[in-house]
């Protein structure tokens, strides 16, 4: 009897080790919404530190270089899709789009809506609503984008970039 309960001890130390390092895999394998939340706060806070601030364009610009992956891929919503040739000229666009957005009276932006859509471990798409708001609290601009997200050793980075019209928004179709 007593070898009997030291081979069903044994055998539920091993299926519950089991159990426990199987449940670790999947825990490391899965993409947690708080991490793709947390990137898309520190993205716009990078544009944020930058309004009103043309003395931050530099900081600005190596900022939203560490967010992105090059090659990135940029389809606007008019022109044909590119991949810039150098992250400066990616990041000399942006810059470019924070002086258009201050000269609309914009001095933050925010997030009306996120949704993410986990393709991999190491890949999501997001889908999400930003708008521009002015130092009275009206909004100056609005815009969709996709985002195309890679999971790297340093952490989430963007290589592919879509805005499109808001009014065309549409669900990713999440579970």
């Amino acid at each position: 009897m007593r070898i009997l309960s030291a081979t069903i001890a044994a055998c539920l130390v091993i299926a519950l080790t089991c159990a426990t390092h199987a449940r670790a895999e999947v825990a490391d394998n899965q993409v947690d919404d708080r991490e793709i939340a947390a990137f898309f706060d520190g993205y716009l806070a990078v544009y944020n530190r930058s309004f009103g601030h043309p003395e931050r364009r530099t900081q600005f610009r190596e900022e939203l270089s560490a967010k992105v992956l090059m090659p990135i891929m940029q389809s606007p919503p008019s022109r044909a899709p590119r991949v810039p040739d150098s992250i400066e000229s990616f990041t000399q666009g942006f810059a470019a789009f924070v002086t258009r957005l201050e000269g609309k009276g914009v001095t933050r932006l925010e997030w009306v809506s996120r949704e993410y859509q986990v393709l991999s471990v190491n890949k999501v798409l997001a889908n999400n609503v930003g708008i521009g708001i002015t130092a009275d609290g009206e909004v100056a601009y609005e815009t969709a984008s996709l985002y195309l997200l890679h999971r790297t050793e340093g952490g989430w980075k963007i290589v592919m970039f879509s805005p499109y019209d808001h009014d065309k928004l549409f669900q990713l179709g999440c579970s």
